[in-house]
């Protein structure tokens, strides 16, 4: 295995870094002749690897995923009995006239 000083792999890094790709040879990098790191070109697994397709066959979808969970009759939002709930989103409350416009305090134009 090639040694490099960190001095030199500071300088040369990308070129270093080049020629573990095109080699595959790791490189160890020393400070003061002691070891610090390696760098190593990555795994096989890594280089070939592909996420897309990798579960195919390893999942099984059982019954209906494009119909609702439950039927329409249970969606509380279709129901009569919660109009009431939302009453205070028209137009009065919201501060707005029958125009549909606010007055510049931000409250209903009053016509007397």
């Amino acid at each position: 295995m090639k040694e490099v000083a960190i001095s030199e792999f500071k300088a040369k890094c990308l070129s270093l870094i080049d020629q573990v790709q095109k080699t595959k040879k790791p490189i160890c990098i020393t400070r003061f002749g002691k070891p610090v790191a390696e760098v190593s070109p990555p795994s096989a697994r890594a280089q070939g690897a592909d996420w897309f397709g990798s579960m195919k066959d390893e999942i099984q979808i059982l019954g209906d995923i494009i119909s609702p969970a439950n039927d329409e009759d249970e969606w509380e939002v279709l129901r009569d009995e919660t109009a009431p709930r939302y009453a205070h989103l028209d137009m009065e409350h919201a501060g707005l006239g029958s125009s549909g416009k606010k007055n510049r305090a931000g409250n209903q134009k009053s016509r007397e």
